[in-house]
């Protein structure tokens, strides 16, 4: 009897939180913020996945058969979309591809059968997915899902592991909240596989309310600690910083010896200079001297020589304002004209005609 009870309190729970996913949803997506775009891309999934087991377990989808497995497809979704979110959070600059989108899409054409299909059928397959032995085939295809949920959950752990080698970091508030969630996914996930598995639909049960705890823990954790994910973002860049390839190195000092390097060889002038000769000359290895221009110099090495071939430029049409134009392009290392207006403009906000204008004394 109790237990009956907290089954039924359980199933509530779900239908509760899956309304209050997909009001979350709403809530992020009518904000201007980009990344609100993804945490509400993120919220109506789970909002997707809890509704659907709601009706499963209360056999409410006898009611509505027409939003029978459409869950499918929001788990190929997860993970990518929650490896996003993670991303941005850690300010990595991962961007969707389209193969993210590829596994929903064949999952949404193989059920395509199903979705298509007449009341009757749906609320036949309905009936066996309650009594807990729906098609191989479905289950097949669920199970990938969170195959492939689980892939993206290794991956955006990967980004952690670092931080949690180091006795400091995990000390951290915030990497040891973004370390319990990632072990919640994938503790959730293992359950999904096991009701899977066995067709247990009080493991699924479970699982679900795991997954509806989610939604409000997230809103309580943002209430209580409205600071949390800048934090994370601030012990990410210095976990970077400990854990890149300058570890050991002096960055100012090589700051300077970069800038030595180019006014007294003036590398830059040369039209084939690659960031591997640059690397060579400094004693560091290619993907050093690029951390060096991304993460401390915030740029990347064409932007750097650009920026030193405008700066002589200007030097040169300031001292020497009979020049043309296309001269002192190729002094600087440009071989078009074409290219050094666009360099010059990105960099001076001005042409190099209305530069040399500025600069020509008025009579």
């Amino acid at each position: 009897m109790h237990l009956e009870a907290a089954a039924h309190f359980a199933i509530e729970c779900i239908w509760l939180s899956a309304w209050l996913s997909l009001l979350f949803a709403l809530a992020y997506a009518l904000s201007d913020a980009g990344r609100s775009r993804v945490i509400a891309l993120l919220f109506s999934l789970i909002g997707v996945v809890l509704l659907h087991g709601y009706l499963i377990m209360s056999r409410g989808i006898l009611n509505f058969p027409w939003f029978l497995q459409v869950h499918v497809p929001a788990i190929y979704l997860l993970g990518p979309v929650s490896f996003r979110w993670l991303s941005e959070l850690l300010k990595d600059n991962v961007k969707f591809r389209w193969y993210d989108f590829v596994p929903a899409v064949l999952a949404a054409l193989f059920l395509a059968p199903v979705y298509f299909s007449d009341v009757n059928a749906k609320r036949a397959m309905a009936t066996s997915l309650i009594e807990g032995h729906g098609p191989f085939a479905v289950r097949i295809v669920f199970g990938l899902g969170l195959v492939s949920f689980l892939i993206y959950l290794i991956r955006a752990a990967l980004l952690f592991l670092p931080f949690f080698r180091n006795a400091s970091f995990v000390h951290q508030r915030s990497v040891r909240i973004g370390g319990f969630v990632l072990l919640y996914a994938g503790t959730i996930s293992v359950i999904a596989a096991v009701a899977l598995f066995w067709n247990a639909l009080g493991v699924l049960l479970v699982m679900l309310t795991g997954l509806a705890l989610f939604p409000p823990a997230v809103y309580l954790i943002a209430a209580r600690y409205p600071d949390l994910f800048y934090e994370l973002q601030q012990v990410v860049r210095k976990g970077h910083y400990e854990y890149s390839r300058l570890s050991g190195h002096d960055l100012d000092d090589l700051k300077s010896r970069l800038a030595n390097l180019m006014q007294t060889e003036r590398l830059f002038v040369e039209e084939g200079i690659a960031i591997e000769d640059v690397a060579d000359r400094l004693g560091l290895s290619v993907h050093a001297l690029s951390e060096f221009f991304n993460n401390h110099l915030k740029t990347n090495f064409s932007g750097y020589i650009n920026s030193m071939r405008i700066i002589a430029a200007c030097k040169i049409m300031e001292s020497q304002p009979d020049r043309t134009v296309l001269s002192v392009a190729y002094e600087v290392g440009f071989s078009a004209k074409s290219t050094f207006n666009a360099a010059f403009l990105r960099h001076t906000g001005v042409s190099p005609s209305a530069f040399r204008k500025q600069k020509r004394p008025s009579v």
